[in-house]
């Protein structure tokens, strides 16, 4: 699996560990090429429920995106709104 890292972090520990040039350790840093990477968010299913007690929908701790669904018992692995990936009890 590929593993990301933050420019700035390794520019500063080049310039740290090997005394090099802010400009120099950037120039060596920048020539990487860089990787189309989305930040994952993630989240999890709040359960609502009706006065009478009947679960009501699910609540995504994210966005505040409701998922309803008449005699839901589960939810999707992601928020349908946001795309936040969901904590799954297992």
């Amino acid at each position: 699996m590929d593993e990301y890292i933050k420019r700035k972090d390794v520019v500063a520990r080049l310039v740290s560990a090997f005394k090099l040039q802010a400009e120099t350790a950037t120039m060596i840093v920048e020539s990487i090429p860089s990787a189309n990477v989305a930040e994952r968010k993630h989240g999890e299913w709040i359960l609502e429920y009706e006065p009478n007690g009947k679960p009501y929908c699910f609540h995504c701790s994210v966005c505040d995106g409701d998922f309803h669904y008449i005699d839901i018992t589960t939810a999707y692995p992601f928020c349908p709104h946001c795309g936040a990936e969901m904590e799954v009890d297992g």
